[in-house]
């Protein structure tokens, strides 16, 4: 019986973590392991010019455990800002290997000061203001998505093959001890 509920749970957990077929972009998960277990979020993927320049602009509201991932062509310090946006985010900035280096919390909507990542990062996690603290994302703690890879190369693309071995590699083992580090 347990048996059969986990294997319903992961086919299920699939299916919602794939790819949605013509969304711009493509929706994928971001999961985040903290001292408190592993937390997910379905993201949009912002990769290029024209996608991070607009990010979340013009949005008047965001479902919770939602948010954007930003990569950058190489490592840099990064600077963002909130022109334009309606809701208030967290920022969370990680490096090539995809471990957090900074958060910026409470970002306020339409503020046009600069919000730097402090030091390079490759990466950027926005979220709803709050979920950074509700979730305990520190620095220190690591982003697993496609784009990362094993020691700090990053995907170049959404492959498929990488999103598939990723949902059968850290999806069971979360299912298993949401406590243990999914790296």
């Amino acid at each position: 019986m347990r048996q059969t509920f986990v294997v319903f749970l992961c086919s299920l957990l699939m299916f919602v973590a794939a790819p949605q077929a013509g969304s711009a972009g493509g929706m994928n998960q971001v999961v985040i392991q903290t001292s408190g277990g592993a937390h997910g979020w379905e993201v949009e993927l912002a990769s290029d010019n024209a996608s991070r320049s607009k990010g979340l602009m013009h949005r008047q509201e965001m479902a919770p455990k939602t948010g954007m991932l930003f990569r950058f062509d190489q490592s840099r310090v990064v600077s963002m800002w909130m022109k334009n946006t309606f809701i208030p985010l967290d920022m969370i900035f990680a490096d090539q290997a995809g471990v957090v280096t900074h958060i910026h919390r409470g970002a306020v909507p339409h503020s046009e000061a600069i919000i730097s990542s402090r030091v390079p990062a490759r990466f950027v996690l926005e979220i709803n203001a709050g979920e950074a603290d509700q979730y305990g994302i520190a620095v220190g703690n690591r982003l697993a998505h496609p784009w990362i890879l094993p020691g700090g190369e990053v995907q170049s693309g959404g492959s498929q093959q990488i999103m598939r071995e990723m949902r059968f590699s850290l999806l069971p083992r979360i299912l298993r001890n949401p406590r243990e580090p999914l790296i």
